[in-house]
């Protein structure tokens, strides 16, 4: 049955490798936003960015579907056809581009003598009025096109057709006159004295909305009647607005949408607020139930109207990179982005520091914020940059009134960020500034440095430089060019730089990609993406990728126009192995060891590598969904139908947040149909749900998955603690010192209300009462916390081997040289989590070799305390070793999610599987609990200062903490993580 259960994971990667599936990372946009539309059927979002790029959103996910690149400005408008098939975009490069969703690939470009600010489809006529300097109608039947003699001061950006097409208008937001074209009769049915950010006509034809300045105005075109509204703030434009039958959408600069109610003389009907950002534009779902947002926070929002709430928070993972640079040795490579923030990271070990430049408050973000421009120099411990700290323009959009100099000198040992201002001694900024008075308005790309684009390396004699988007190498001996290459990068390169040891080219830029060319070949070695607080992704040319943990959820697959999460297809092509081979940095013995540990996924798996080939035939699964309409909205019903033609089903999955609703095995089912209504209990806010079938073989359907939003009230949790710890044992000798106080203490912590849960429930087992049916009876206490509660279990004592290497807790009365028959397996501990309904559930495990161990790769050995430290090791008299210096197994965790069935909790054990957890009276705890608790109680685990610690959080402290304060000689781990489910602890 085991083997069954674990061979079944296979075929959620391995199937119908016959079809197209194309890998998609979660990248979004790297700058502003500036259109957003939805598909015809709502199931796709498409976006406009001001990084050139167009992104398309799966809606059912919330995840990147695909991008389209080709555009070399910024994108103005972006919409499908009407048959949902294709998109047509227009952008500031002079181009209107129709594209083939599927292929995502250009079907057609329409070349303009001048920069294009958007188009608009005309109903029922298969043309679009396309506008920029000029006006134009284009037929996309033959082609043809049709000026028109109107001309802009500065550009036409806001364009729309009356419901039959017969009346065009347009105009810009800096216009002086708007402009109305009767298109039947071919003239000029009204010219108006204002500027237009947005212009939408209500379905009749005989209403037309327009945003100029900070005023909404409604004009009625029958009687030349107008009213308007205006916002409480001079500089707090109207950028956009949408229309239904009940409703004006009007959205502002400060992150605002009113509601007006048409019928009641624009009657407010409330307001859709988010964070402090420039909205830019809005769109209404065809069935007019939601309401897409987008803006210079660089986030896709959609609104449930009827409820209010947030449903998707749509967001990639890139930030404009300003420059790069590696260090002498070539091991480290220093990233500079736009907003601020730097990074370093070791290409071999992959490890990263990261920090960033923020203001001291979130008024001071919306006017505000650095720059890194440029990467000065770098010493043994020191990286110094240059950069500046600039102030908004509350006139220009993109514009900075002020621009001061920094430089900011980076102390790696201690991740400190020193900052001092600067004397300007830039004639740049002096122009920019003196410009902006004189009302002649830079881009931000002014300020990028074009000495970045040219570097050279005397050691290896090479040169490398980049025009536009091409990158050459020159041999500078001979100032023979040995390659040109098109990078390929979706926006404006920034920086390039040559790694003097491994012998290869990098370029970055505002597309936050960094990509690796091969100095002799001029191959594309690999696109690597550095994501986050230090999370990364290689890709290479075949699809396979090499990527840290915390980064897989912004990787996906496409399958027959569908987008699925990358579990689906990890197993075959996560290929650290691969991707490693193609890079210079990593020797032979650091491939063999990626290859080696992702044979030991595959056999933890019981899977052999060939297994991972084409399955004919898969079960098919399909649902429908709906929110039970109650008071609190925390119900979904699914109607599931699952169908296998050559076989008979064996089980269904569903989880709720990483969290199996039925049991971590699934709910048994049979015959070649199983058709069946679920209920769901939903958690307050987003809750990602996954659905899939196997049948009798192990083979599983495609994992169907989707995020739905509850707006439930959030009420308090409950929390459901045990805590577990011996220090007196029966057999005298194994006595602990801390290990009863480790689980008094954590305890206490917990028993007072903080004010955050509900109510604290604990179960407290210490020395004696620390007994294996004790112990089995706390499944009815788990069984009470409810999936919304928190469920905490904490067990501190003796770790112990038994002579197969099986994992057992001591209990108070166990004989230590037979544990297998008073001892608590690690399985019972397990069962307790199993019995749990809560999806936010963590053990925490304070005892020697608590991470799990491979049998074949340690051996055992005599335990002794390191140079005569009065420390105690919670172990039995057998302890284990690594056999090799390289241990695949751990090798294998630290690369690999673990696709194994479990319950959806996150095992925290505070050494590795052949390590020792140490107790010892400097700390007066052991030194895990220890951690923990200071990490707590002082808050010291609140890494990002936002005043809430998530599990994430804690988990990365504690590590960091015990690795410190042993040198080394214990480390923490996880025997198995939920990534779906980061909840707060506190």
């Amino acid at each position: 049955m085991k083997g069954l259960l674990l061979f079944s994971v296979v075929f959620i990667c391995g199937c119908l490798w016959s079809q197209d599936i194309r890998l998609t990372v979660q990248t979004g946009h790297a700058a502003t936003i500036n259109k957003v539309e939805f598909s015809p059927n709502d199931q796709l979002i498409a976006t406009a960015g001001a990084d050139h790029k167009i992104v398309l959103w799966d809606v059912l996910t919330g995840k990147q579907f695909g991008v389209l690149l080709g555009h070399e400005k910024a994108v103005t408008e972006v919409k499908f056809l009407a048959d949902g098939n294709q998109i047509v975009s227009s952008s500031l490069d002079s181009t209107l581009k129709i594209w083939d969703i599927s292929s995502q690939k250009r079907i057609t470009t329409y070349r303009f003598s001048y920069p294009l600010g958007g188009f608009q489809l005309r109903p029922e006529h298969n043309q679009l009025a396309v506008i920029g300097e000029r006006v134009e109608i284009i037929d996309l039947s033959t082609g043809n096109r049709k000026p028109f003699e109107f001309k802009a001061q500065h550009l036409f950006t806001a364009v729309d057709f009356t419901q039959d097409g017969d009346l065009l208008a347009f105009g810009g937001e800096k216009e002086q006159f708007s402009y109305l074209i009767d298109l039947k009769e071919n003239t000029l049915f009204r010219k108006s004295v204002t500027s237009a950010k947005d212009i939408r006509f209500y379905k009749n034809n005989t209403v037309m909305y327009t945003t100029a300045e900070g005023r909404l105005i409604e004009s009625c075109l029958k009687h030349d009647k107008r009213k308007s509204a205006s916002t409480d703030w001079m500089l707090n434009t109207i950028n956009a607005i949408e229309v239904n039958n009940e409703t004006i959408f009007a959205a502002n600069s400060i992150g605002e949408i009113n509601l007006y109610r048409r019928n009641k003389r624009w009657k407010t009907g409330g307001m859709f607020k988010m964070k402090r950002s420039k909205i830019k534009d809005i769109d209404l779902s065809h069935d007019g139930r939601y309401l897409a947002v987008v803006g210079d926070n660089r986030t896709v929002i959609v609104w449930d109207i009827k409820a209010k709430e947030v449903v998707k928070s749509m967001k990639g993972s890139v930030q404009q990179i300003n420059d790069i640079d590696f260090s002498r040795d070539g091991a480290f490579l220093t990233v500079a982005y736009n907003n601020g923030a730097l990074r370093r990271t070791n290409l071999i070990s992959n490890q990263s520091v990261t920090n960033s430049l923020r203001s001291s408050s979130n008024i001071l973000t919306t006017f505000s914020g650095y720059t890194l421009e440029k990467i000065e120099r770098e010493n043994a411990d020191t990286i110094v940059f240059k950069g500046f700290y600039r102030i908004n323009s509350l006139v220009y959009e993109g514009s900075f009134d002020q621009i001061k100099p920094i430089e900011v000198k980076w102390s790696l040992s201690d991740n400190m960020l020193i900052m001092k201002k600067v004397k300007n001694t830039s004639a740049h900024i002096d122009q920019y500034i003196s410009d902006l008075k004189n009302e002649i308005i830079h881009s931000e790309r002014y300020f990028l440095n074009p000495d970045l684009l040219q570097t050279e390396n005397d050691s290896i004699h090479i040169r490398a430089e980049v025009k536009g988007s091409t990158l050459r190498i020159v041999n500078t001996r001979s100032s023979d060019l040995m390659h040109e290459i098109e990078t390929g990068h979706a926006d404006v390169v920034t920086s390039v730089a040559i790694n003097p040891v491994y012998h290869f080219v990098a370029t970055a830029g505002w597309d936050g990609m960094i990509r690796f060319w091969d100095i002799e070949s001029g191959d594309l070695l690999t696109i690597y993406g550095a994501f986050g607080n230090g999370q990364f992704v290689y890709l290479d040319s075949e699809g396979y990728y090499f990527a840290s943990k915390d980064a897989l959820d912004g990787i996906g697959f496409k399958v027959g126009g569908r987008l699925y999460s990358f579990e689906q297809f990890d197993l075959k092509y996560n290929r650290p192995d691969i991707v490693a081979k193609s890079l210079p940095y990593f020797n032979e013995a650091y491939i063999s060891a990626y290859y080696d540990a992702y044979k030991k996924r595959l056999s933890k798996l019981n899977l052999e590598e060939d297994q991972l080939g084409m399955i004919e035939q898969l079960p098919q699964l399909h649902f429908k969904k709906r929110l039970i309409e109650q008071k609190n909205m925390d119900l979904l019903e699914l109607e599931i139908t699952a169908t296998d033609e050559e076989h008979e089903l064996s089980t269904l999955h569903l989880r709720v947040n990483g969290v199996p609703e039925f049991s971590r095995f699934g709910k048994k089912i049979d015959g070649k149909k199983h058709k069946e209504v679920v209920q769901v209990r939903l958690n307050p806010g987003n809750n990602q749900i996954q659905l899939y079938a196997t049948n009798e073989k192990g083979i599983s359907s495609y994992k169907e998955s989707f995020e739905i939003e509850s707006h439930q009230k959030r009420s308090k949790s409950e929390v459901f603690l045990v805590a577990i710890g011996v220090s007196d044992y029966e057999q005298e000798q194994y006595n602990l010192r801390y290990a009863r106080k480790d689980a008094e203490d954590f305890a206490q912590f917990f028993k007072f209300d903080k004010g955050l849960f509900n109510r604290v429930n604990i179960k407290l087992l210490t020395d004696d009462e620390v007994k294996r049916d004790n112990v089995a009876a706390i499944k009815e206490f788990a069984a009470q916390a409810k999936e919304n509660d928190v469920f905490i279990l904490f067990a501190a004592g003796h770790g112990v081997l038994n002579a197969n290497l099986d994992y057992y807790f001591a209990a108070h009365d166990m004989d230590f040289l037979n544990p297998e028959e008073k001892g608590i397996p690690y399985e019972l501990f397990e069962e307790i989590l199993d019995e749990s309904k809560s999806r936010k559930k963590v053990m925490f495990l304070d005892a020697c070799h608590s991470g799990e161990i491979d049998k074949e790769e340690v051996i055992e050995q005599v335990v002794t305390d390191e140079d005569g430290e009065e420390l105690i090791f919670r172990s039995g008299d057998r302890s284990v070793v690594n056999k090799y210096d390289i241990n695949s197994f751990d090798l294998s965790r630290s690369l690999f999610v673990d696709m194994r069935l479990n319950n959806g909790s996150t095992v925290v054990s505070s050494a590795g599987g052949a390590e020792f957890a140490i107790e010892g009276d400097k700390w007066n705890n052991g030194v895990f609990t220890y951690c923990l608790l200071n990490g707590l109680r002082d808050k010291k685990a609140d890494l990002n200062g936002d005043k809430v610690i998530m599990l994430s959080e804690i988990q990365k402290y504690v590590q960091n903490q015990v690795i410190k304060r042993t040198n080394g000689r214990q480390t923490p781990t996880s025997r198995v993580e939920n990534l779906k489910n980061d909840f707060r602890i506190l």
